[in-house]
């Protein structure tokens, strides 16, 4: 009976163990123009809303290291620079059936303790105006010589060529509490001055913890094996204290 007992209490604890694992944790996150990176694995849900640039644009997960990155997926990229390329100024790109997206949407699980940022390269298809350009603007800012490029919270200016007022109150969101509007700069060189809309490419996240690993079979076992030893240890020291 007491053996039976003390293997329950051991199948007790590894069912408390499961539970343990699979409950969700606060995780301290950053997500905003000072890098993307989770004190636990992260599943981010991406939903690409559309552009409105001249360039074709393709948005890639990087994985920072220093002030240098390496790219590690593709979330969104245009296959032409709009849907229909002959009605400029408006160079809108919606994705699905007739869009120059493919996909909608996109995942990428972002490893605990890594530091990540979103880099949107924008080729451009003619050669520059006014001088060289540089192709990949950063979600992070000091990747960008410490220029914001990216808004964490909001869809930047309404009207094509209005500067974004106020920038630097949208620098970080929650991803965890609900769907976070991203809005980026592109680019590098036009024609005239960079008007800094913040409205070229938009896109939509939202959070969740990568689900954690439970004990398998074998653990459990283990566990229970210990919980038997355990009993029979108790069981010859309560038989040799008889014996005195």
């Amino acid at each position: 009976m007491k053996l039976r007992r003390c293997l329950l209490t051991a199948a007790a604890a590894t069912a408390a163990l499961q539970g343990m694992t699979s409950m969700p944790a606060q995780a301290a996150n950053i997500f905003g123009t000072s890098g993307i990176q989770f004190d636990a694995d992260t599943i981010v849900d991406f939903g690409f809303a559309f552009s409105n640039n001249q360039f074709r644009s393709t948005l890639y997960v990087a994985e920072q290291q220093g002030a240098s990155t390496t790219r590690v997926a593709t979330l969104f990229e245009e296959t032409r620079r709009s849907n229909n390329e002959t009605t400029p100024p408006n160079w809108i790109a919606t994705c699905g059936a007739g869009g120059a997206v493919a996909n909608c949407s996109s995942q990428f699980t972002f490893r605990a303790g890594v530091l990540y940022t979103l880099e949107l390269f924008s080729e451009a298809l003619e050669e520059p105006v006014n001088g060289p350009r540089v192709p990949s603007m950063f979600s992070t800012s000091a990747l960008n010589g410490g220029t914001q490029r990216a808004l964490f919270g909001s869809l930047g200016s309404a009207g094509e060529g209005v500067p974004f007022p106020n920038p630097g109150n949208f620098t970080s969101a929650n991803p965890f509490a609900g769907i976070v509007a991203l809005a980026f700069e592109d680019g590098a060189y036009r024609s005239e001055p960079e008007d800094f809309d913040f409205n070229d490419f938009y896109v939509f996240a939202s959070a969740r913890l990568a689900p954690r690993p439970v004990p398998t079979p074998p653990v459990m076992g283990g566990l229970m094996l210990v919980g038997a030893i355990a009993y029979f240890n108790h069981r010859r020291q309560n038989a040799q204290k008889q014996k005195i």
